[in-house]
């Protein structure tokens, strides 16, 4: 595995997620994808914004807060808007591009768990404001969705409003076998013992992709550190 090469591989969580991303935007849904960590959800969500047409990815980080979230989407829809105004200034140009679009927008939220109750109020707001012509992806891991839930029993401001509008959730699945043995067979590693070793070892394929780098780099001849696989 040299250095900056990527490989792309057709599991059954990166169809799920090329099929999930097409029907919210053919349809202008909101949809959640709740994706373990390793399940492969960035890559295969930017393989859909680089494949299709009239789609906005956004990467929600923990530096990013609400008006630098915003921003963000307002410069993939327009580069030259006019971002030194106040927030809701940015949400309403947003709202006029999508709803002046002459074709249906996606918009991809990855790692949306980093997300509060008062950016899902401000979330409904573009949703209400956009569903014809909008369609949207909540991607994140299985305890966001778990505490989205929590927010909404407690009746947490805005998380009620929002969920109601979600048209469904997918759940991601972790390697199968044989996703492992192809993956694996794709570097060039037949040995079934190791195979086998790996699948039972993994929950994720991040992980995956680690181990096969550790012994391509070890069978190269590298020295390599003597990792513990129980720590992690």
């Amino acid at each position: 595995m040299n250095k900056g090469e990527k490989k792309l591989f057709n599991t059954y969580n990166f169809e799920e997620i090329q099929k999930v991303c097409k029907y919210a935007h053919t349809n202008s849904l909101l949809i959640g994808i709740n994706g373990y960590t390793g399940a492969g959800k960035t890559t295969a969500l930017k393989y859909y914004t680089k494949k299709e047409n009239y789609v906005l990815y956004i990467l929600r980080t923990v530096s990013m807060n609400t008006r630098s979230f915003y921003t963000d989407i307002l410069l993939e829809l327009n580069p030259n808007a006019n971002i030194y105004v106040k927030t809701n200034i940015i949400i309403k140009q947003i709202i006029f591009l999508i709803n002046n679009s002459e074709n249906k927008l996606l918009l991809i939220i990855d790692d949306s768990g980093k997300f509060s109750p008062t950016d899902l109020e401000f979330l409904h707001e573009l949703r209400e404001s956009t569903q014809e012509n909008l369609g949207v992806i909540l991607a994140g891991v299985d305890y966001y969705f778990i505490k989205m839930r929590d927010w909404n029993d407690k009746n947490i401001k805005g998380v009620a409003e929002l969920m109601r509008r979600i048209f469904g959730v997918i759940t991601l699945e972790r390697p199968t076998k044989q996703e492992v043995k192809e993956i694996s067979n794709a570097f060039n590693v037949f040995d079934e013992n190791i195979i086998n070793k790996w699948y039972e070892m993994i929950d994720n394929f991040g992980t995956l992709f680690f181990l096969i780098k550790r012994y391509l780099d070890q069978d190269r001849g590298d020295d390599i550190p003597s990792f513990d696989d129980q720590i992690l």
